[in-house]
């Protein structure tokens, strides 16, 4: 079983997120694209844990922006989905010391994604 790192995970997304945004040629590049480019670095090779941290930091990231609006509904449903699995207490697990796995349950519920009564199950 791998060990996950929630805070080296969302500080590699945002990384990806700030090469994207300066390395990008385009003057008009929109922020949903950006997002996109994003996306795209993480679909593969990760394992369940690190894709729902992915996932979760690109859904914070959509903010309430409207540009990336679609995008936040899909993430959302996602997250929700695995959030309300059977597998969920697992993928959390495998996060890598209590401290970080609390940090994104209270993430979680600060979010939206779950309520701060089951955010005290899941610790």
């Amino acid at each position: 079983m791998n060990k996950v790192s929630y805070i080296d995970m969302r500080h590699i997304v945002l990384d990806a997120l700030y090469s994207h945004l300066i390395s990008k040629p385009e003057m008009n590049l929109s922020y949903d694209r950006v997002l996109d480019y994003v996306t795209y670095d993480f679909e593969s090779g990760y394992s369940d844990t690190e894709y729902l941290i992915i996932s979760f930091v690109i859904y914070v990231l959509c903010g309430d922006f409207k540009s990336s609006e679609y995008l936040s509904k899909i993430l959302r449903e996602k997250l929700l989905s695995i959030i309300n699995s059977n597998n969920f207490i697992k993928l959390i697990s495998r996060i890598e010391d209590n401290d970080d796995k609390k940090e994104f349950i209270a993430d979680l519920c600060t979010a939206g994604l779950i309520s701060k009564d089951n955010a005290k199950t899941f610790r």
